[in-house]
C-alpha cells in the first residue's frame, strides 16, 4: 500500500481484477473498480488486459 500511495495520485481511477490483495486499495484516496474475470471479461471498454499489453 505504501508504494501504491506514492505512485498513484489522489482522485485517480484504478482498475484491477478481483484478486483478494486488491481489497487494500479500497481505503485509498483513489477510485478502485474491480472486474471479476470468472464472471465477465470486461465491463464496457474497461478491462485490465490492456495494461498487461502495455
Amino acid at each position: 500500500m505504501t508504494i501504491s500511495r506514492r505512485k498513484i495520485k489522489p482522485d485517480s481511477i484504478v482498475h484491477t481484477d478481483s484478486y483478494r490483495s486488491s481489497n487494500a486499495l479500497d481505503i485509498a484516496a483513489f477510485k478502485h473498480y474491480r472486474i471479476n474475470h470468472s464472471a465477465v471479461f470486461a465491463e464496457g471498454r474497461n478491462h485490465i488486459n490492456g495494461i498487461e499489453n502495455f
